[in-house]
């Protein structure tokens, strides 16, 4: 019994080498430059402002709709729920905010640089 706990002894220090140790001295070459998007400024993007009552059985809805689809509007949606406190989703290109928020959602895109159309 000596003899195999010996062997399973010496074969487990081999995994303790790194098989990739010899290449950290090596120099490899640097992969192409890709160029990063940019981003659409916030001063070309609109929103238009109203609030909605009907289907949601009385109760007041704030609805941001965007002039086109973009992917930043999930994080807008984030930031203007936190700032504003209150609750709300996003649906297609609208942002759903609960209450009547007109004015301090128009307010805050305006302080973000976008274009606010429509706060009666």
């Amino acid at each position: 019994m000596t003899a195999k706990r010996h062997k399973e002894e010496s074969d487990s220090s081999g995994f303790a080498a790194n098989p990739f140790g010899e290449l950290g001295g090596l120099e490899l070459p640097a992969g192409p430059e890709l160029p990063e998007p940019e981003p659409e400024p916030a001063a070309l993007r609109s929103f238009v402002v109203r609030r909605e009552r009907k289907g949601r059985r009385g109760k007041e809805v704030t609805v941001l709709e965007a002039d086109s689809e973009w992917d930043g509007i999930e994080t807008l949606a984030r930031d203007l729920k936190q700032h504003l406190g209150v609750g709300g989703t996003v649906r297609e290109r609208c942002i759903e905010l609960q209450g009547d928020q007109r004015a301090l959602a128009a307010a805050y895109l305006r302080t973000q640089s976008y274009k606010v159309r429509g706060e009666a």
